[in-house]
């Protein structure tokens, strides 16, 4: 393939992917600094019949009513499941809700939580979202493998800078290891 179409590929794929690479990136640094966006949480005790608790029809109709009683206009998004005993409707990245047993006869617990923008995207980037987000992800991290290959191609046809990329490569490895083995 000729420079110039890996220029052109590079240059196209690179724009795509540009606003999913500014996510990660502003996401992952936050992270880094510690800000996590706020997740607003919710509990709440509701009479539920013993034998009730294991119905996910009759749970998500108690939620669904108990939801629009408090005026939320957002029901979770995604099929109800039990997941060892305990009712959870919705993604971590958006309103969720699950119905947990309590101590109590006869009671059991609601919790509903409602994360903000930021808290949504960095569920997204640590692939705890929506699949289609994840596989979206995945084709990202190949395309990423794809660009930086074809920028070392790109730039290895020019022979005089061939030296230069190769020492840049070299202390990019170099400072990697040291920091991977400084920081485990």
């Amino acid at each position: 393939m000729h420079t110039a179409k890996w220029v052109k590929l590079h240059g196209y794929i690179s724009m795509f992917f540009f606003p999913l690479a500014l996510i990660y990136a502003i996401t992952g640094a936050l992270v880094i600094f510690g800000e996590y966006g706020n997740l607003a949480k919710e509990q709440h005790s509701i009479n539920i019949a013993p034998e009730n608790l294991s119905s996910i029809e009759f749970q998500q109709k108690l939620a669904t009513d108990f939801l629009q009683s408090v005026g939320e206009e957002q029901l979770p998004q995604g099929k109800p499941r039990i997941v060892r005993g305990s009712f959870y409707w919705g993604r971590p990245s958006s309103i969720n809700l699950s119905i947990v047993k309590s101590n109590k006869p006869g009671e059991a617990i609601l919790h509903i939580r409602r994360p903000d923008l930021l808290f949504s995207l960095i569920i997204l980037h640590k692939a705890k979202g929506g699949r289609l987000f994840d596989y979206f992800g995945f084709v990202f991290a190949l395309a990423m493998i794809f660009m930086y290959v074809s920028g070392i191609f790109i730039f290895w046809k020019i022979k005089s800078k061939r030296l230069n990329l190769s020492i840049t490569f070299a202390g990019g490895l170099l400072l990697t290891i040291i920091l991977i083995y400084f920081s485990l």
